[in-house]
């Protein structure tokens, strides 16, 4: 079984902890700026949004007492690289007006609860002809095809050093989930703001200021980023992904109102297990200390919560917008569900797959057990008990 941390985390976050801190949301914020204009080159000020915004997630990082300095140095680096990237695209877009016409056409768009096949539809998906998938590289720093800048390899290359690390200082993660520079990824990069960074730490504060927001300037911001992405190159579609959408479906299909919506479905009692493992090992990059018997209770809450307010988006759409998929039905015959989604999606389902690569080496198989983190079949179910009324099949789909 892989080591859910390297033995340098703790070490590093003892020798760094007098020094790395949030002192000051203001002073973290401006240092976040200032990083970015050196990184990026731009002067011109960021919209004054989304500073207030950056603050107010940083004030609920602030809040977690528990923050270790890794997380700390993981929160700044990020940010960091979001607000480069929001400089860049707001320059480039001022210098390119056009790009802002550019159409995004009926994209598909993967969610349902996480550990469900999204990740592995999203790939199938994005492997067809005439679809495509943004690949990590990309989504760290979007640029045109035509590499403006001339820092294509530069860019591939920071992908590769942050799945490096990651692969390093949190080895479970290349079982639970591994990130790869150049393979198709969450489009959460993407969004100004989203609830997987409750992945790294309990912020209970943003998670409200969240969930009461209007989201669609975020998912507008999505689009622009796609535009900017495709422009230039010959149409395809983009096949999109990530089961945090599913607390924001109505912003989502605001910006994107043809999307086909595409619902993985699994049982929430393998689920809620499986993604308390892989949280456990993000936090404990993040934090000094991680209760793994708390972190069910919190899931089961979380995605409870999340797939409430994706049915109600749900109830408000024509029948065939949504294209459901259950796990077991995707693993067991993955070509003939890709098949069905593209179909409903109004898309050549005789479209050929591009040559995959040389299969990987045998992987660690991803070890769990829901009592570790305080959970019970029973117990999970009835917490997700509206869901599985409305999707029963979710018990047979392994």
């Amino acid at each position: 079984m892989a080591r859910l941390r390297a033995p340098w985390v703790p070490l590093l976050n003892a020798v760094a902890a007098p020094v790395v801190r949030i002192r000051s949301t203001a002073a973290f914020v401006a240092g976040i700026e200032s990083r970015s204009v050196a990184r990026i080159g731009i002067r011109e000020p960021v919209d004054d949004a989304y500073r207030v915004e950056t603050a107010v997630l940083v004030d609920a990082f602030r809040a977690v007492d528990s923050l270790s300095p890794l997380g700390v140095l993981g929160l700044r680096d990020e940010l960091t690289r979001r607000w480069a990237t929001r400089l860049w695209i707001n320059r480039f877009l001022l210098r390119h007006p056009e790009v802002g016409a550019e159409p995004v056409t009926a994209p598909i768009v993967v969610l349902g609860l996480p550990r469900t096949g999204t990740t592995l539809l999203h790939r199938l998906l994005a492997d067809r002809s005439g679809m495509r998938g943004p690949l990590l590289w990309e989504l760290l720093a979007p640029r045109p095809a035509s590499d403006p800048d001339g820092d294509a390899a530069r860019r591939r290359q920071a992908a590769e050093r942050m799945t490096r690390l990651a692969r390093r200082a949190a080895p479970a993660m290349q079982v639970s989930h591994d990130l790869a520079a150049d393979r198709p990824e969450e489009n959460l990069f993407a969004l100004p703001h989203h609830l997987a960074w409750y992945t790294r730490a309990p912020l209970p504060g943003y998670r409200k200021w969240y969930v009461e927001r209007d989201a669609t300037p975020d998912y507008a911001y999505l689009r622009q980023q796609l535009q900017v992405m495709q422009w230039g190159e010959p149409p395809r579609r983009w096949v999109l992904k990530t089961p945090i959408h599913l607390w924001k479906m109505d912003a989502l299909l605001a910006v994107f109102p043809d999307a086909t919506i595409v619902w993985t479905h699994r049982d929430p009692a393998r689920v809620v297990p499986s993604w308390c493992s892989l949280t456990e090992s993000v936090r404990l990059l993040n934090l000094t200390r991680v209760d793994p018997a708390g972190l069910g209770p919190e899931y089961c809450e979380f995605w409870s919560d999340a797939i409430r307010r994706a049915l109600a988006v749900r109830a408000g759409l024509p029948p065939d917008r949504v294209v459901d998929v259950g796990y077991a039905d995707l693993v067991a015959d993955p070509d003939r569900v890709v098949t069905r989604v593209l179909t409903a999606a109004g898309a050549p389902a005789t479209a050929t797959a591009a040559p995959r690569p040389a299969p990987e080496p045998t992987r660690l198989v991803h070890h769990y057990r829901g009592d570790r983190f305080g959970l019970t079949e029973a117990g999970v179910r009835e917490a997700f008990a509206p869901y599985l009324a409305t999707h029963p099949q979710t018990l047979r789909t392994g």
